[in-house]
């Protein structure tokens, strides 16, 4: 092996660059098995590397009716987690994962009722 093939195997790749999640009103209604419920997304602090901070409503039963201030990240494959203590703290355990494509993200929100499948379009 040659000095120039061994030095290109040890040079590691960069990794992805992730884009940050562009802010703004995402709008949308999440499908369940008991129904559907409309549910909004603001995102007030997207930053570059993938974190941003924001609220979420889903328009639940009490006491889960109400804006629940979330962190996420958007991973390099456009993937979106989304979590929040002050739900968890009140019993309204969620996870929500997505994916981004343009301006729609798409997927589920678990609550304590199964799964929901929810789109979102950017307002």
């Amino acid at each position: 092996m040659t000095v120039t093939a061994l030095a290109a195997e040890s040079t590691p790749k960069a990794p992805p660059e992730l884009v940050a999640l562009p802010s703004g009103h995402y709008v949308g209604t999440a499908e369940g098995k008991d129904g559907s419920r409309e549910v909004s997304l603001s995102i007030e602090q997207g930053r570059p590397g993938g974190a941003f901070k924001g609220t979420l409503r889903t328009n639940d039963r009490a006491p889960c009716d109400i804006d629940f201030p979330i962190t996420g990240e958007i991973r390099p494959d456009g993937g979106v987690h989304i979590d929040s203590k002050e739900a968890v703290d009140r019993g309204c355990v969620f996870g929500v994962e997505l994916k981004l494509a343009g301006s729609e993200l798409s997927g589920f929100i678990v609550a304590g009722n199964g799964p929901q499948k929810v789109v979102l379009r950017k307002r």
